[in-house]
């Protein structure tokens, strides 16, 4: 009975308090704004494996081929900086076989970005990688390499849509 009685007056006294509060009148207004632009550069992710019963036999293909891919495309014009090899990863291949515990291959991969800011190397690039053995090319992210002032862009003309519609 009495946390009844303390509730009651609990929720009484908060009723008072918002009949004293005064109603704060708003208007909202919203404004949009669209900016269109096209790339001007790309990031390309590959991947590089090879399998073999021996890790250091196949690691050595790998860092050859990596090897290979990095001058060639050091040929072509790209920069250190606009290539980023990660680090190598190697996972066992176990088959199935109940009398053999080991693992009968290896596999053994490095993932390589290439970030271009000419677009007209790309197809070439991909040509390159094609050749010099690269199993896997992940989908292109084409860029907008100025991207934060474009926004900067919209956001300001945003802001004036709203200014001319409030």
């Amino acid at each position: 009975m009495k946390t009844k009685l303390v509730a009651l007056l609990v929720c009484s006294m908060s009723f008072a308090a918002l009949a004293d509060t005064p109603v704060v009148k708003t208007v909202t207004v919203s404004g949009s704004a669209v900016m269109q632009a096209k790339p001007d550069a790309v990031r390309l992710s590959m991947q590089i494996q090879q399998t073999s019963e021996k890790v250091s036999d196949a690691k050595q293909k790998v860092d050859d081929q990596v090897a290979a891919l990095t001058k060639a495309l050091r040929k072509l014009g790209v920069k250190d900086d606009q290539l980023n090899n990660a680090p190598l990863r190697i996972q066992p291949d176990y088959q199935h076989d109940p009398e053999r515990k080991l693992p009968q291959r290896y596999l053994v991969s490095r993932d390589i970005t290439v970030s271009l800011d000419d677009l007209s190397l790309y197809s070439t690039v991909l040509q390159q990688a094609a050749d010099l053995g690269v199993t896997q090319m992940n989908q292109a992210e084409f860029l907008v390499s100025q991207s934060d002032e474009l926004y900067q862009k919209a956001l300001q003309q945003a802001f004036t849509h709203a200014k001319t519609k409030a």
